[in-house]
């Protein structure tokens, strides 16, 4: 009897090593947030358990084709074409291309994506407002050269809200061939206080604004990630 006890305390020792581990795991992992204690921790386990989107959209185009994780068949790829380009939403993404873009907005993408290293660029206004980036709310953090399937040169920029976190943070894509340039949008999460998490999700209670407001959530910035990287391992402009 003395030895089933010890058995089985030893057995819950060790459930608490293992459980203690996972928890450190979960909480110290860096998943693009600032949030401490329990808004951390529940964040967090949201996204680092939550599933990896399965079913594949695919969109073959005249111009570029690419594949898509959606979390739902309910989530299909909406595509508008104009003799100008061409839009497609989804939940987690969004596409725009232009066949006749501005000159100097070309030009401006085409001088950083033809550079020597990955090196430092801060756009001009003009290619700011082009991007439909509001300054009033948004600020670009950070801008990185990265190479697209086939080495397609690309930039990818890091949008993040200047004071009100709901308003959301953002990664913008841009890359270009014979002339036509592509540019994609993709929600990178929320900025936002624990205090406001608690209210938000461990309360329930809403923020009203006249502006749309996007809500803490690590399962959907997870499968948003995951949308984002299913694009750029499968994005390539037809020959």
């Amino acid at each position: 009897m003395k030895k089933k006890i010890i058995f089985l305390l030893g057995l819950v020792f060790i459930l608490l090593i293992f459980a203690a581990a996972l928890l450190g795991y979960v909480y110290t992992k860096d998943t693009g947030v600032s949030l401490s204690g329990r808004a951390r921790l529940d964040y967090n386990w949201k996204y680092v358990f939550s599933e990896t989107p399965k079913l594949v959209e695919k969109y073959e185009g005249k111009l570029f084709s690419f594949s898509y994780l959606a979390g739902s068949d309910k989530d299909p790829l909406r595509i508008f074409e104009e003799e100008s380009g061409g839009d497609i939403f989804s939940y987690h993404l969004t596409v725009n291309w232009f066949l006749l873009p501005p000159p100097e907005i070309r030009s401006e993408l085409l001088d950083y994506l033809s550079s020597t290293g990955k090196g430092n660029w801060e756009p001009s206004k003009t290619f700011v407002e082009w991007l439909s980036i509001q300054t009033d709310r948004y600020y670009i953090a950070g801008v990185e050269k990265i190479s697209l399937k086939n080495g397609i040169p690309a930039a990818l920029f890091s949008v993040r809200a200047k004071n009100n976190g709901l308003s959301g943070n953002y990664r913008y894509l841009l890359t270009e061939n014979k002339g036509v340039v592509v540019k994609i949008e993709n929600l990178a999460g929320t900025s936002v206080s624990d205090e406001q998490y608690q209210q938000l999700v461990f309360n329930y209670r809403e923020m009203y604004s006249m502006r749309q407001q996007i809500y803490p959530d690590g399962k959907r910035d997870w499968q948003s990630l995951c949308a984002f990287r299913r694009f750029l391992e499968t994005f390539e402009f037809k020959s």
